[in-house]
C-alpha cells in the first residue's frame, strides 16, 4: 500500500517545487523591476549638516514660547 501511495506524493511534491520555483523567479524579477522604476517609499534622510537651522522664534524644550523681556 505504502509503495503505491509514495510516487504520487513525490511527484506532488515535485510539482509544488517547480511551482514555487517559477513564483520565486517572478517574485526576484518583479522586485528587481520595482527597484528600478518606483521611489523608495519613505525619502532618505537629509544630514543634520544640510537641514535649515530652527527659526530663532522657535518653541521651547516644554512647547511653550519663551517671553523675552
Amino acid at each position: 500500500m505504502f509503495d503505491e501511495w509514495r510516487p504520487r506524493i513525490e511527484a506532488t511534491v515535485d510539482d509544488v517545487k517547480l511551482e514555487l520555483g517559477k513564483v520565486t523567479h517572478f517574485w526576484d524579477r518583479s522586485l528587481r523591476e520595482r527597484v528600478v522604476q518606483e521611489p523608495p517609499i519613505f525619502p532618505s534622510p537629509q544630514s543634520a549638516t544640510e537641514r535649515s537651522p530652527a527659526p530663532t522664534d522657535a518653541d521651547g524644550p516644554a512647547g511653550h514660547r519663551a517671553e523675552h523681556h
